[in-house]
Order: C-alpha cells, then structure tokens, then sequence
C-alpha cells in the first residue's frame, strides 16, 4: 500500500505561519488512539480536538477531512512509511525477506488503528484524490523495498536473474493475501500461516 498525504499547506504562501511537523504528530497521535478505542465510523474532527488539545482550524489548515486525516494516521502521514516497516532488508537471502516482508506486512495490518481504518479508507479510493494518492505512494516505497530484495538476492547469488522485474506483481499478490488473512471472518495468524504463504509466494517468484 502506498500514496502522499498531503496534509494540505498553511495558506498563505511564504509570509503564512511555518508548519508545526510536532503539531502534525500530536493530532495523528489521537486519530490513531480514538481509531483503535472507537472505529472510524465513529472517528470526528471534534473528537479529535478534544484528545489532543490542537483547534479545529489547525487540523483544517493540514486535512480536508476525517478520511484525508485517518489516511494520514494510518499510512504514514508525510513520513516514509516503509524506511521502518521492514528494518534490516534486504539481507541477500530470498526465503528470509520475503517472509520478513510478510510477517511485518501482518503486524501492520493487524494494528487496531490500521484494522478500524482500512476497510473504510479502501472504500475511499474510487471518490477521494487524496486518499489514492496516499495509498499510491505508499504502494511504490513497498514496491521499491521489494525491488531492493529481489536485486540483492540476485546479487548475492541466492535467487536466479528472472526474479527481477516481478517487484509490481510480488507487491500486490503479498499485499491482497495479507489483507485477505487479516480481514477475513476468521484472521489467520501464527507461524504456520507464515510459513505457507512465504512458500507459495517463493514457488510463483522462482518458477520459471
């Protein structure tokens, strides 16, 4: 998943007040604690407020919305989503990224602010440009990470060269599964889960 927020600009141009990134982190703080305590049907801009202390005009002046400030909290607001998602890869050994790909992709999706946002903000993308976008974005730093083991992979000698190039296809049919086991009526989880699908994934990458 991928795209940029744009919590919108101060208006006002260069002479406006400078944004305050602290501000920023403080009011995603409370959308993601009131996500997880409360869903996003029942998620608002005044509830918001109230959390965090910031006035209404400062959320207004970064967000057009509940679904551009939810979007936001959950995907990484202007910040690199992924640079700390999957620490540590690539390491050159195929099997091991790719489940480590997975099994952190899982996390993220089973975080309760993540689980009580997605669905909606899915249901976004077809009205909202900004919410695409954000997720846009999001999809091609996952896309770059997966590129970045498959290359080193390559590189090291533990993956033949027709792995590369199939980064796109990698993204999407890790990301779906993910989201289908999470999302499920009954979310499937554990080693085992783990295990399964990094061997799927691995037989479909390297078959020829």
């Amino acid at each position: 998943m991928s795209a940029p927020i744009q919590a919108r600009p101060v208006p006002g141009g260069p002479g406006g007040r400078p944004r305050d990134a602290t501000r920023d982190g403080v009011v995603l703080q409370a959308v993601r604690e009131l996500l997880a305590e409360e869903g996003y049907q029942a998620l608002s801009v005044h509830k918001v407020t109230l959390r965090c202390g910031v006035h209404v005009r400062t959320i207004a002046r970064r967000w057009e919305g509940k679904a551009e400030m939810a979007a936001a909290a959950v995907l990484g607001g202007d910040a690199r989503l992924y640079a700390d998602l999957v620490p540590g890869l690539p390491t050159g050994r195929l099997a091991a990224d790719v489940r480590e790909m997975i099994d952190q992709t899982m996390q993220y999706l089973a975080d309760p602010a993540t689980r009580a946002a997605l669905p909606a903000l899915m249901a976004e993308l077809e009205v909202n440009d900004t919410v695409r976008e954000l997720f846009m974005r999001r999809e091609e730093e996952w896309i770059t990470v997966i590129r970045a083991v498959l290359e080193s992979a390559v590189a090291s000698g533990d993956a033949p060269e027709r792995v590369l190039g199939r980064e796109r296809i990698l993204a999407r049919v890790l990301a779906g599964s993910a989201y289908s086991l999470q999302f499920s009526p009954q979310p499937a989880s554990g080693q085992g889960v783990l295990d399964d699908l990094t061997g799927f994934l691995l037989a479909a990458l390297l078959g020829s």
